[in-house]
C-alpha cells in the first residue's frame, strides 16, 4: 500500500468522524431545546433519580391544578399569562435552583392569592441576593395557600420582609412546610419561614439561621400578627432588637404549641421563644435554648414583655445560659420566663402529651427525643 494511498484512507475517516460529532452536537441540541425528559437529567434540571415528568400540563383549576415539575415550570408561575398568581398548582418532582442563579419571588410585588401544593416534595438551592429588596422569598408576597413544600439550603439575602416561604404573608396560610439553609436581612421582619405574618403559620419547621442587622428576627416568622402554630425552629437567631427562637416581634395573635432550641442574641428584647411579646398570647411554648444573649433587663425566657401579652402554660430549660452565665430564672409557667423543666421532662414523651399539651395525633412523640412533625415533605 503507498504512501499516498493509506493519507486518502485516513482522510475519509477524518472526514467520516467529523460528520458524526456534528450529527451528535445537532441531536444533542435538538434535545436540549425540546425539553427532552433523556436531557432533564443530563443538564442537571432534576436533583433526584425520579424520571422526568411526561404527564399532562394540567390546566390551573382546583381539581386539575397546573404541574411544576422543574425549574421552567416554576419559573412561570406569575410569568406566563396563563399561569396566573391565582391558579392552583402542584409539583410533580423536587426541582434543584442550584445553578440556576439569582431567584425572582413568585408574585415580584404582587399577592399570590392561589394554592401551590408542594405535594411531599423539595426545591434545593434557592439563592436571592438583593439587599436593596423587600419581601423575598420563593413568594414574595402571599393571600394563598402555600402547603407541603420543602426548602433546602437556602441561601437568601434582602432588605426587609425576608423568609424562605415568603417574605410577606398577607392573610395566606403557610402549612407543613420546611427551611434549612441561611436567611438574611438588613432591616426589619425576617423569619425562617415568613418575614412578616398577617395569616396563619401551622405545622412547619425551619433549621435555617436567621439574622439582621434590624429588628424583627425569628427562627419561623419576624414579624407577627395573627397565628403562628405547632411550629419548632432549631437554627441560631441574631438580631439588633426584637428577637426570638420562633417569633421575634409578636404584635398580636397567638403563638401556641411551638419550642426552639437554637441560640438566640440580639441587643435588646431577646426571648427563647419570641423577642417581644407586645399584645400578643403565648401558650404552650417551649424554650430548650441553651444560650440566650443580650442586657439582662431586656431578656425573658420565653419572651420579652413590653406591652400587655399573655403568657400562659409554657415552660424552659432549667440549665438556659444568659450570656455565656447562669441565671435564676422565675419559676412560673404563666410568666415571661416560664417554668423550670429539666432533661427527663423534655426526654419524656409523656410529658410533652400530657403537660405541654402537644397533639399525638400532629406531632411524633417518642422517648428520648425531641418531638418532630408528622406528614411533612422529604428530600429526593
Amino acid at each position: 500500500m503507498t504512501q499516498s494511498t493509506i493519507y486518502t484512507i485516513l482522510n475519509v475517516i477524518m472526514k467520516k468522524i467529523a460528520v458524526t460529532a456534528i450529527l451528535w452536537s445537532v441531536s444533542l441540541l435538538f434535545l436540549y431545546s425540546c425539553n427532552n425528559p433523556f436531557m432533564e437529567r443530563i443538564l442537571g434540571r432534576t436533583n433526584n433519580m425520579e424520571d422526568p415528568y411526561t404527564g399532562p400540563p394540567g390546566t390551573g383549576t382546583t381539581e386539575d391544578p397546573f404541574i411544576v415539575h422543574n425549574v421552567e415550570t416554576l419559573r412561570k408561575i406569575g410569568n406566563d399569562p396563563e399561569w396566573a398568581l391565582s391558579s392552583n398548582y402542584r409539583m410533580e418532582r423536587h426541582i434543584n435552583l442550584s445553578g440556576a442563579g439569582h431567584w425572582t419571588p413568585i408574585g415580584n410585588g404582587a399577592h399570590f392569592t392561589g394554592t401551590f401544593n408542594g405535594n411531599g416534595r423539595t426545591i434545593t438551592g434557592l439563592t436571592i441576593n438583593n439587599i436593596s429588596g423587600n419581601e423575598q422569598g420563593i413568594f414574595g408576597r402571599i393571600n394563598g395557600t402555600v402547603r407541603n413544600l420543602g426548602l433546602v439550603n437556602v441561601n437568601i439575602i434582602g432588605q426587609g420582609l425576608v423568609g424562605g416561604i415568603a417574605g410577606l404573608n398577607d392573610g395566606g396560610t403557610v402549612a407543613n412546610c420546611f427551611v434549612t439553609g441561611t436567611v438574611r436581612g438588613t432591616m426589619n421582619a425576617i423569619g425562617g419561614l415568613v418575614g412578616y405574618n398577617n395569616g396563619t403559620v401551622i405545622n412547619s419547621y425551619s433549621t435555617a439561621n436567621v439574622s439582621s442587622e434590624g429588628h424583627g428576627v425569628g427562627g419561623i416568622v419576624g414579624e407577627n400578627f395573627s397565628t403562628v402554630e405547632n411550629c419548632y425552629a432549631t437554627g441560631s437567631i441574631q438580631g439588633d432588637n426584637n428577637i426570638g427562637g420562633v417569633v421575634g416581634y409578636h404584635f398580636s395573635g397567638i403563638v401556641e404549641n411551638c419550642y426552639a432550641t437554637g441560640n438566640v442574641s440580639g441587643l435588646g428584647r431577646v426571648g427563647g421563644i419570641v423577642g417581644n411579646n407586645m399584645n400578643g398570647s403565648i401558650t404552650h411554648c417551649i424554650a430548650l435554648n441553651l444560650n440566650i444573649s443580650g442586657p439582662v433587663s431586656e431578656i425573658g425566657r420565653i419572651a420579652r414583655l413590653v406591652g400587655t401579652g399573655n403568657f400562659s402554660t409554657n415552660y424552659g430549660r432549667n440549665n438556659m445560659q444568659l450570656n455565656g452565665g447562669s441565671h435564676g430564672w422565675w419559676d412560673d409557667p404563666n410568666d415571661q420566663d416560664g417554668e423550670d423543666i429539666t432533661l427527663t421532662d423534655w426526654n419524656n414523651a409523656s410529658w410533652w402529651i400530657g403537660t405541654a399539651q402537644f397533639n399525638s395525633t400532629i406531632w411524633n412523640i417518642t422517648d428520648s427525643s425531641l418531638p418532630t412533625l408528622q406528614n411533612m415533605p422529604r428530600g429526593p
